[in-house]
């Protein structure tokens, strides 16, 4: 990178030291992607019913799973209650790999001779953050 401008820095969160702010924001998508894996597997083609501008039926299931309890619970606690276990970062790493397999069709041929490596960017890059950052 030329400078910290075109780098990593420019996240606004970078430039004032709040380097915390990723951390829960990877949670947050840690969660989502088990929660949304549990209603998938409740709703019968709910990616299809929101593909196609349904929500409806998602925020549903979030109003009875999620939203109703408010701070009753942890988020530990919830996450069981919602799914049926506690936090399990497969469900991230296999919505990253898909959505990546996905963009870059190569993903496929790589990934058994590189995984270690590849679970890393994926994590970045679900994180905000920029591989390409030489510090990180």
């Amino acid at each position: 990178m030329p400078d910290d401008v075109k780098g990593c820095l420019q996240d606004v969160h970078w430039s004032h030291g709040s380097f915390g702010y990723f951390a829960t924001y990877s949670l947050g998508s840690f969660y989502a992607a088990q929660l949304f894996a549990a209603s998938q597997a409740q709703i019968p083609d709910l990616s299809g019913a929101v593909e196609n501008g349904d929500t409806g039926t998602l925020l549903k299931w979030l109003r009875n799973h999620i939203h109703q309890y408010g701070r009753m619970y942890t988020s530990e606690e919830l996450c069981l209650k919602a799914s049926g276990e506690v936090l399990n970062i497969g469900y991230f790493m296999k919505y990253l790999i898909d959505k990546y397999r996905k963009i870059y069709r190569i993903l496929s041929l790589i990934y058994p001779l590189m995984k270690k490596q590849i679970i890393i960017i994926l994590l970045l890059l679900g994180a905000g953050i920029s591989p390409s950052c030489k510090n990180i």
